[in-house]
């Protein structure tokens, strides 16, 4: 039986599985950026992505407050015996094809994550690297002076002598 209170819950399960849609497609924009070098759209993108983590958050909080306010674990567990406890109502079977869906999509957001995350490592490793190699170029280059002859030392004017 579906109750009032369930009736919210499974609302509230809907809205989690849509904001985790929209961090899905946040993702991939990220990818997307990642891929052809658009770091200008980063910046953006992280800040858009920290606001739906944090309203993921929020909705997982409230689901584990329903759960154990149901004296049930705030885990798979917790929602298998909620979904049990429906029945095979069709309201039951809705709620179950959310939760599925819900948890498809935060898997494939978990994962592309991971490979973003992997993306960005890689092109700081890479960046650092090239920024080493730059470095070293600058402290080994070879100066010379205006007349053609090596200055030793860093070389340069002597601004003590008149």
């Amino acid at each position: 039986m579906v109750d009032a209170s369930s009736t919210e819950f499974l609302a509230s399960l809907s809205r989690e599985r849509d904001v985790f849609r929209q961090f899905l497609e946040i993702l991939e924009g990220e990818q997307e950026a990642l891929v052809h070098g658009k770091v200008d759209q980063l910046q953006d993108l992280a800040q858009t992505k920290s606001g739906k983590v944090l309203e993921l958050v929020q909705l997982a909080e409230a689901r584990n407050r329903f759960l154990t306010g149901n004296g049930l674990p705030a885990d798979q567990a917790g929602i298998s015996a909620w979904l049990a406890a429906l029945g095979t109502s069709p309201e039951a079977q809705e709620a179950g094809r959310i939760w599925d869906e819900l948890v498809a999509v935060a898997m494939a957001a978990r994962q592309l994550n991971e490979t973003n995350g992997a993306m960005i490592n890689l092109q700081l490793q890479h960046n650092q690297q090239a920024l080493a190699v730059l470095m070293s170029a600058a402290n080994q280059a070879t100066l010379y002076g205006p007349d053609g002859q090596h200055l030793s030392g860093g070389g340069g004017r002597h601004f003590d002598k008149a």
